[in-house]
């Protein structure tokens, strides 16, 4: 069974890119990656550019996409005009990870709608 995901990066210029992922996105799977692996704007970036994910992995050439590797069609990230447009119209899944001010930040069932840090939510899973 899937425990799906999303994955956004705020950058620099204030939009937000969005992308779906769909296996192990829970605190220790995912979360534990983006922590470990993704812990920078620039490898956020790179992570969420190539689109939906099936399962984020320990690097870029290793997690597996479903636009690069299964060449499924309108896989590529969703883009918003800024975090505020992002809140309001972002697709919502289990747990959505969002970089953001230099680092990860999670929204999941048990914090009620609102984004804490990341470290902090793997910490006390």
């Amino acid at each position: 069974m899937a425990t799906r995901g999303t994955i956004a990066v705020q950058h620099t210029n204030g939009t937000v890119s969005q992308v779906y992922t769909h296996w192990d996105n829970h605190l220790g799977g995912t979360g534990q990656l983006l922590l470990d692996c993704y812990n920078t704007l620039e490898l956020a970036e790179s992570l969420v550019s190539g689109g939906d994910i099936s399962k984020v992995d320990e690097d870029v050439a290793s997690t597996v996409y479903y636009g690069r590797d299964r060449f499924e069609e309108d896989t590529e990230p969703r883009v918003f005009a800024c975090l505020d447009s992002y809140n309001k119209d972002m697709l919502g899944e289990e747990y959505n990870y969002l970089f953001t001010a230099g680092q990860w930040t999670v929204e999941h069932l048990h914090t009620g709608g609102e984004y804490i840090s990341l470290t902090n939510a793997v910490f006390w899973a």
